[in-house]
This record gives C-alpha cells, sequence and structure tokens, in this order.
C-alpha cells in the first residue's frame, strides 16, 4: 500500500479507509477568533488513515508563521506508539499531555490524543510532521498557530471525562479527542480531516472560569485538554 497525497480540506469520510491516504489541508484565522491580545492566527491539518504505509503524516501551514507566537499540534492516533514531532525549523516541541486507552473502538483496540506545544524561535514557512515509526495506524494531525500566549498553565487527561479545570481571562482552551462529534458549549469545532470520529474544540476566554472541556457528545476513548495563557 502506499500514502496517496490529496490537497483537500475538512472533507469527512471513514476514517479506517481500506487504503492509505494522507488529506491535507490549511486555513486562515477568520473573524471572532481573536479576543484582547489573543488569537488563532492560522491553522493546518493532515490525516495518514489506515494503512499508514510511510508511518508519518505532515502540515504545512498556508503563510508564514511568526516568531514568538505559539506552534500547538493535536494529534489523534489508532495507536500507542511514541510519536516523534517535529517542524521546518527544529523548534522545541514538548508533550503537554498525553490520553491513552486500550479499550478504542479501533482496529487495534487502542489509541491516544495528544497535545504539543513549542515557540516559534524563527519566521517563514513552515511543517510540522508527525511520525509513528513502523505502526501503520491512522494518524490525524491539527497545527495550529497562536499569538498572544507562551506558556501551558495546566493539562489534564481524560478517561472518558475531564475533570474542571480553571483558566484566568484572556487564555486558550483546546482539547482533541478521539470518538468525539462535536464542540460543547462556547467552544468551537473543527474535525480531523478524513476523519469523522475525531475532531478537536477550542475556546478564547474573556474571563476567568473553569471548564471540563465538554465535547458534545462525550463518549471518548481518549480526550487531552490544555489551558494556554501568557506568563509575565
Amino acid at each position: 500500500m502506499i500514502c496517496l497525497l490529496v490537497a483537500s480540506a475538512l472533507t469527512l469520510v471513514p476514517s479506517q479507509a481500506a487504503h492509505a491516504q494522507t488529506t491535507n489541508g490549511s486555513q486562515a484565522a477568520s473573524s471572532g477568533l481573536t479576543l484582547g491580545k489573543v488569537k488563532l492566527v492560522q491553522k493546518s491539518e493532515s490525516t495518514c488513515s489506515y494503512v499508514c504505509s510511510s508511518g508519518q503524516t505532515a502540515a504545512s501551514f498556508s503563510h508564514s508563521v511568526r516568531r514568538g507566537d505559539m506552534l500547538v499540534v493535536t494529534v489523534v492516533s489508532d495507536d500507542l506508539t511514541t510519536l516523534v514531532v517535529s517542524d521546518s525549523f527544529g523548534t522545541a516541541i514538548r508533550l503537554a499531555v498525553s490520553s491513552t486507552s486500550t479499550s478504542c473502538a479501533t482496529n487495534t483496540g487502542t489509541c491516544q490524543a495528544d497535545i504539543y506545544w513549542g515557540m516559534l524561535t524563527s519566521s517563514g514557512p513552515d511543517t510540522v510532521t508527525v511520525s509513528e515509526g513502523t505502526s501503520d495506524h491512522a494518524l490525524r494531525v491539527q497545527t495550529w498557530e497562536f499569538s498572544g500566549v507562551n506558556a501551558v498553565k495546566s493539562a489534564v487527561s481524560c478517561a472518558p471525562a475531564c475533570t474542571s479545570t480553571s483558566y484566568p481571562s484572556f487564555s486558550v482552551l483546546i482539547a482533541t479527542g478521539l470518538y468525539v462529534s462535536g464542540a460543547g458549549p462556547g467552544f468551537s469545532w473543527y474535525p480531523y480531516a478524513a476523519s469523522g470520529v475525531a475532531g478537536s474544540e477550542f475556546r478564547i476566554t474573556t474571563r476567568p472560569g473553569s471548564t471540563s472541556f465538554p465535547f458534545s457528545a462525550p463518549v471518548n476513548d481518549a480526550e487531552a485538554g490544555a489551558v494556554l495563557v501568557r506568563s509575565s
């Protein structure tokens, strides 16, 4: 089997296809995604469906990224393989949180939802590559560029529901999960490309509060959430 590159954005088809398929898409932030000095600048995504013979997938931003912004990578995989995440600039990308399960409705029975992040030290075109080594199972990736935040205040691994997490005003709330179909109240919904069973939700807050990162259909096999803030 080979991995076919399809230039398409946010097309929903079953994630466990009979052949390998990589679907890429990118989009700039639309109006209403800026609050205070916090902004979703742009996002991109790529999915390598089962059988993912290349063992990796890459997502390229449609516009140049900016030094000083935060790079966030959300990943949902049908395997428990240790992932390797890198970008064009060699950004120091670290794992914020990982949620794993051995009772997933996948062809392996396992799955994971992860959130990675790093601060961009260069400006220009950027591509993020996520590798799952020798695994060939479905690998879904979304990449996000945020301005106005530079730290992870807290992160939660949800099995299956998230505990309540507090946040300050003008922070970014982001969660990703498998077997979710829509965002919770106040969140925006972003399904993974070529996947009807996984997605992310995000929100920029204007006031302090707390959240349990509620997807609209909380039947998650795995879910991870994080609070992104500006640290002085």
